[in-house]
C-alpha cells in the first residue's frame, strides 16, 4: 500500500503563435446579466479550513480566495458551504445558516478577499472575478467525523441498503466503520431544508457574493433524490423522474424567490453517478437539463461520481488532459439540445482539462462555454493567467498512484493530498510536491473521516 509514481505534467511550452483565444473571449450570464471576462472559472473544492467548532470562513479563507482570485479566472466558486451546520460533509467545512444572520462579517471578509488587490488589502480598481458561494447538503455522505455517535446522516430513504459503501472488500469495512445508516427524511423536514438553501442563498447575497450554485452532484442530498440508486420514496419526492428532480426544482425556485434578479444562479449535476450508468440515464439528464432551463437560471455544471465512485477525482493522464471521457460525449449531446431551449444557460465543463488546446477546441465546438479548473490551482494559482497570456500550454497535474487497493486509496488520498496543498496555499505558502503520503493517510484521513481534536 505505497505509492508507485508522483506523476506531473510535462514542462509548458510557449503559445504566443495561437494568437487570440476563445478562452479570452467574455461572455454575459443569461439570466443576472453579469459579465465573465474570459471562459475559465475556479471550481468548487472542499477547503476545510474552518473551525469545527464554528464553522466560520477565517483569514486563512480569505488569502486563500485572494490568491486565486488574482490567478486570472473570471468567477471564483467557494468550496461546498453547508446549508446547515449540523449537516457537514467534513467537520471543517463551513456552514452559512440563520444562525449566521445576526453577525456577516466573516461571511462578508470572505467574499471581499476576491475583489481585493494581493498584496494591499485594498478594493481592486481592475476587473476583478464574480464571488458564488456553491451550496450544499451531504445527506447520506456525513461521515463519522461530522455526526458521531449521537446523530445519524439524513437521506431520501434511509435503511442499512442505503448507507455508502465504497468499492471492495476493504472499502465495505471502512464504510460499515466511519459512515452510519442514514435516516429516511420525512415530507415536512424536506420542505424544511428547501427553506435552508433558500435562507442560506440569502444571506450569501446579503455578505456580498456575487451569486450561489446549488450542489446537485457528487452524491450529496440533492443528488441522491434524483438518483434512482439513492432514491427509493414512493411520496411526491420519489418513484418517477418528474416526482425525483421535485426537490431541486423547489430548491430553484426558492433561491429565486428571495434573491435580487442580478443575482447569479448556477447548478452542478451529475452526468453519471457510476460508469455502469447506461443511455437510459444520459436521457434523464438531458431531460433534467432542460428542466433546469425553463427555470432560467445562470450556468450548469456538468460532472459525474459520487463516494463510491469517484469519477470526479479520477487521476488525469497529463499527456492527453482534454477533459473527462464520461463528460464530453454528454456535452455534445446538449449542444444540440440546447438549440431548442429558449432561455439556454451556460455549460460548464470541469475535470480532466490540463491541455489548452483541448480547452479551446470544445469551446470553440461549442460543447461547452465555460471551463471549470480545480486541482491545478491548487498546484499553481496563476495557471489561469498564463495560459490567457500563452505563456503556459499545459496545467499542472500530480496523482498518487498504489500497488494494493488503487481503486478505493487513490481517490481518497489525492483528494486529501491536494486539500492539504489548499492549506499550506492559506498559509501563504507554495505547495509541496514532496508532501508525506504518511501525513495524508494518518493524519488528514482521521481528521476528515473519523475524528477531529478540535471538533
Amino acid at each position: 500500500m505505497h505509492t508507485l509514481a508522483t506523476k506531473m505534467a510535462s514542462p509548458s511550452k510557449p503559445t504566443a503563435m495561437l494568437g487570440p483565444l476563445a478562452l479570452s473571449e467574455q461572455i454575459e450570464l443569461p439570466a443576472s446579466g453579469r459579465v465573465l471576462t474570459n471562459r475559465l472559472v475556479k471550481s468548487s473544492m472542499t477547503e476545510c479550513l474552518a473551525d469545527p467548532r464554528s464553522a466560520l470562513p477565517n483569514e486563512r479563507h480569505c488569502r486563500l480566495f485572494q490568491r486565486w482570485a488574482n490567478g486570472g479566472c473570471s468567477m471564483i466558486l467557494t468550496g461546498n458551504v453547508m446549508i446547515d451546520r449540523n449537516c457537514r460533509e467534513a467537520p471543517r467545512n463551513v456552514a452559512l445558516d440563520e444562525k449566521n444572520e445576526a453577525d456577516l462579517k466573516p461571511f462578508k471578509k470572505w467574499s471581499d478577499s476576491v475583489r481585493r488587490v494581493e498584496g494591499t488589502g485594498k478594493p481592486s480598481k481592475n476587473t476583478k472575478p464574480l464571488a458564488v458561494m456553491q451550496l450544499s447538503h451531504p445527506g447520506r455522505q456525513a461521515p463519522l467525523a461530522t455526526t458521531g455517535f449521537s446523530t445519524r446522516p439524513l437521506a431520501p430513504s434511509g435503511g442499512a441498503k442505503r448507507r455508502v459503501r465504497l468499492p471492495g472488500l476493504l472499502g465495505w469495512i471502512t464504510s460499515k466503520l466511519l459512515v452510519r445508516t442514514p435516516v429516511e427524511l420525512h415530507a415536512t423536514e424536506i420542505k424544511g431544508i428547501v427553506g435552508k438553501f433558500a435562507a442560506s442563498a440569502r444571506l450569501a447575497e446579503k455578505a456580498g457574493f456575487d451569486g450561489i450554485q446549488i450542489h446537485a452532484a457528487h452524491g450529496y442530498l440533492v443528488s441522491q433524490f434524483l438518483s434512482v440508486s439513492g432514491n427509493f420514496r414512493t411520496d411526491e419526492y420519489g418513484g418517477d423522474k418528474e416526482r425525483r428532480r421535485r426537490f431541486l426544482m423547489e430548491i430553484i425556485d426558492a433561491v429565486k424567490a428571495c434573491t435580487s434578479d442580478t443575482f447569479i444562479l448556477g447548478v452542478k449535476i451529475n452526468v453519471k453517478d457510476t460508469s455502469k450508468d447506461g443511455l437510459e440515464r444520459e436521457k434523464e439528464c438531458l431531460d433534467l437539463v432542460l428542466k433546469i432551463c425553463e427555470k432560467r437560471i445562470d450556468f450548469i455544471e456538468l460532472s459525474g461520481g459520487d463516494f463510491e465512485e469517484s469519477l470526479h477525482v479520477q487521476n488525469v493522464d497529463s499527456d492527453r488532459g482534454n477533459g473527462y471521457d464520461f463528460v464530453l460525449p454528454f456535452a455534445e449531446q446538449l449542444k444540440g439540445v440546447m438549440k431548442k431551449v429558449a432561455y439556454p444557460p451556460l455549460v460548464m465543463l470541469t475535470g480532466g482539462f490540463r491541455k489548452l488546446s483541448g480547452m479551446e477546441l470544445v469551446v470553440q465546438n461549442g460543447y461547452t462555454d465555460l471551463i471549470g479548473l480545480a486541482r491545478p490551482l491548487c498546484l499553481d494559482p496563476d495557471i489561469a493567467q498564463d495560459m490567457l497570456s500563452g505563456s503556459k500550454d499545459t496545467a499542472p497535474s500530480h496523482s498518487l498512484t498504489f500497488i494494493f487497493g488503487n481503486a478505493l486509496l487513490g481517490p481518497v488520498l489525492n483528494s486529501l493530498w491536494h486539500t492539504r496543498q489548499i492549506k499550506l496555499l492559506s498559509e501563504g505558502k507554495s505547495a509541496d510536491l514532496n508532501l508525506s503520503l504518511v501525513y495524508i493517510l494518518i493524519i488528514c484521513f482521521a481528521k476528515n473521516y473519523i475524528w477531529d481534536p478540535a471538533w
